[in-house]
């Protein structure tokens, strides 16, 4: 803001001069250490350091990067809710069911998802009955067909969250159990 009353008392001549001054000069740089150096004697004008701002942001990094650490070694706790993993395993007990037979099971299997959907089914599906199996060893991968006979994987369900006791309660009432099967409950570990 102008200060009004010191342009009245410049003549017409200061004020062409004061006008015509470059204002890209930089100040010379004695001026500028001496007037600094006189508003800091009169206090108006204090040495700022970045000491007490770097020492703070590196203490807040270090609390940072140790809670991380921390919380990466610390043991987790099995959460209440998870996502589980119901896998229908075939014994081969009973034989081969019948055509008939294996209508009315897919009827079943189809009711109970159907019912489960409300209390945590996510997902599931029935596996092929062939497949590979693949291992490491010494010379490479090795491939071979699953075995025809035997615990054959034969489905799975996605349960979501919900807890152990009610994944356990919707795993029980699977019709795979009343088949003469095996169900495997597992808990997704995230």
């Amino acid at each position: 803001m102008r200060n009004e009353s010191r342009d009245e008392e410049w003549t017409e001549f200061e004020r062409k001069a004061i006008a015509a001054l470059s204002r890209e000069r930089a100040p010379n740089p004695q001026v500028e250490e001496a007037l600094v150096a006189a508003l800091r004697e009169k206090g108006l004008v204090r040495r700022s350091s970045l000491r007490p701002l770097l020492l703070a942001a590196a203490a807040a990094t270090l609390v940072f990067a140790g809670g991380w650490w921390l919380g990466t070694r610390s043991v987790r706790e099995v959460p209440q809710q998870a996502k589980w993993m119901l896998l229908l395993h075939d014994a081969g007990k009973n034989g081969a069911p019948s055509p008939d037979e294996m209508l009315q099971r897919i009827q079943e299997y189809k009711e109970w998802a159907h019912a489960a959907v409300g209390h945590g089914l996510i997902d599931g599906d029935k596996l092929a009955a062939d497949g590979v199996l693949l291992s490491s060893t010494p010379t490479g991968i090795q491939s071979r067909a699953l075995p025809a006979d035997g615990d054959i994987l034969g489905g799975y369900f996605l349960l979501g969250d919900v807890d152990e006791a009610a994944a356990l309660k919707l795993a029980q009432s699977c019709p795979q159990i009343h088949h003469g099967g095996v169900l495997e409950l597992r808990r997704i570990d995230l």
